[in-house]
């Protein structure tokens, strides 16, 4: 813990929120992502934007081809951030979306940032936490461990027309969910703290939460924890089926 959450100095995660409503072969499509900046054992700073907003900034000057089902089905000529969890090892994924992720922001014209690992997550794990620390409102709209994922959805598809809020600014409500939420982490009693964790433990165990760290200490414990995805080598043959959706708009 000492290590993970900067009592040695600041660490910075880069923060993947994954939709399994569309399914990728890590979890989902990359929609959102964000950093997470940690400092003796507080989270000191927060931030999160919708992935487009910065492969946008890579168009005409991001030349690596798309895997070839991207360009039949996608008809995708190049490949970003957004579809970087292209590999079933989470690992394998996770080091491609931060070379993507240095890539575009330098493209961007953005200071290069240092990142010590990478986080992902679905929104399996954000209503099992609202499970625990209750409802968040936010744009007028409640989200419950019951509806998050649908309501979500159908805000940032079309119910943000509504609130007036500008099309490349629709998933900023992420970052108010997001920061609404550690802040009642923070502030948790005792008793639901312990709740927490075992919200936690069930979606690392289910892979809704999945795990790679630059430092190799931290890799090793995650991974002899099987909380980083990894596919595990055997001596005897297997079938694994990789399942990932192109249609877009989750049909």
């Amino acid at each position: 813990l000492p290590d993970l959450l900067g009592y040695d100095g600041e660490k910075h995660y880069l923060l993947i929120f994954e939709n399994n409503m569309e399914l990728r072969p890590t979890g989902g499509f990359i929609g959102l992502y964000g950093i997470i900046t940690v400092k003796d054992g507080k989270i000191v700073n927060l931030f999160t934007d919708d992935v487009y907003n910065l492969d946008k900034l890579s168009e005409g000057k991001l030349w690596e081809l798309a895997p070839e089902p991207m360009l039949i089905y996608n008809k995708q000529k190049y490949w970003y951030m957004r579809d970087a969890n292209w590999f079933p090892a989470w690992p394998d994924s996770a080091r491609k979306i931060v070379e993507f992720f240095h890539i575009e922001r330098k493209n961007a014209n953005l200071p290069d940032q240092n990142i010590d690992g990478v986080i992902a997550i679905t929104p399996d794990f954000i209503a099992n936490l609202l499970e625990v620390l209750g409802p968040i409102t936010a744009h007028d709209i409640t989200f419950s461990s019951n509806n998050f994922a649908l309501d979500l959805e159908k805000f940032v598809e079309g119910g943000f027309e509504d609130k007036n809020i500008p099309y490349d600014e629709r998933k900023s409500i992420i970052g108010v969910l997001s920061k609404t939420i550690i802040e009642r982490v923070e502030k948790t009693s005792s008793a639901n703290f312990t709740k927490l964790w075992l919200a936690f433990k069930k979606n690392i165990d289910q892979k809704n939460i999945l795990v790679y760290m630059y430092d190799d200490k931290l890799q090793k414990y995650f991974s002899d924890q099987n909380w980083t995805g990894e596919i595990k080598q055997t001596e005897g043959d297997y079938l694994m089926v990789i399942d990932s959706n192109f249609a877009s708009l989750k049909t």
